[in-house]
């Protein structure tokens, strides 16, 4: 259970000062830190052992926290050199495109090849433009938000939205008391709507997308979940990586920019996920911004 022999440790004095376990429940995870030192009785033998337990998980969420946003803060600076470096040229390219389609116009046939050109260049440019877009600083415009009220809003423009199945239905738990909380309500509302578009994706137009709110003692807990196909274990750590997309479509933006909103907020965005059952985004947001 402690990861060593107790009898070891006492015969012969072998054992790590400091391990880790994990102790799994069916809805918890829990990392214990377990500090050992032996009592001694004299130089040779040892009356007894003391084990000091200590609950870190939170404190490893943190870590991974801090890890991610480092490796996120020096992908976006790399991002943003390479962006500037593609925006001047091809700015170039698509303006000789534009006077070559138009030196075309008695030649059709050719001038469809130049539309290629044309084409291809509109979309590096969007690409750029939103890599530029997601390495800027996060301005946030601080107001007291209904939580409650912003994601029955969400969820009644994506319901008549044309292009939402009827085959995916929506379960709400969001209680009837408000839950007020200090956030820039346009960029939460955008982060928010980028995970329930990714569950939906996720669902292949056929499912159960649920969203509740927990309310904590000093935070509120938002959770997005969905019945989808799940997302393999080597692909979580990834998932809020600038360009990484496990979709045939899409251009691996959506996730980062989220956690980049809730991370700007003093949030924490988390992921839990099953193969073949379906994915759970959690959005931790503190009540009182410090």
């Amino acid at each position: 259970f402690f990861g060593f022999s107790i009898k070891n440790a006492l015969n012969f004095a072998m054992f790590p000062k400091t391990s880790y376990i994990t102790i799994k429940t069916k809805n918890l995870k829990k990392i214990i830190k377990i500090t050992t030192s032996l009592v001694s009785a004299s130089s040779k033998t040892h009356r007894g052992i003391i084990l000091l337990l200590k609950d870190v998980t939170d404190l490893q969420k943190l870590q991974t926290q801090a890890n991610r946003n480092d490796r996120l803060s020096q992908i976006g600076q790399i991002t943003t050199s390479i962006a500037h470096e593609i925006k001047n040229p091809l700015s170039s390219i698509r303006g000789f495109a534009s006077l070559l389609y138009n030196d075309l116009e008695n030649s059709k046939p050719l001038q469809d090849l130049v539309t290629y050109i044309l084409d291809a260049t509109k979309a590096l440019e969007r690409v750029t433009n939103n890599v530029l877009a997601y390495t800027r600083e996060v301005v946030l415009d601080i107001e007291s938000i209904d939580a409650s009220s912003m994601i029955k809003d969400i969820v009644k423009s994506i319901e008549i939205d044309e292009s939402f199945s009827e085959n995916v239905k929506i379960n709400l738990s969001l209680a009837n008391s408000s839950y007020f909380i200090p956030a820039d309500k346009d960029l939460l509302k955008s982060a928010i709507l980028n995970l329930i578009i990714n569950a939906y994706q996720a669902m292949d137009d056929r499912g159960y997308l649920s969203i509740s709110i927990i309310k904590n003692i000093s935070s509120i807990s938002i959770n997005i979940s969905d019945t989808g196909e799940g997302i393999e274990k080597k692909d979580l750590d990834n998932i809020f990586t600038p360009f990484f997309t496990t979709k045939q479509r899409g251009n691996g933006l959506g996730l980062p920019q989220a956690h980049k909103i809730i991370s700007a907020h003093s949030g924490i965005l988390e992921v839990r996920s099953i193969l073949n059952k379906g994915t759970t985004f959690t959005i931790t947001l503190p009540n009182v911004r410090k």
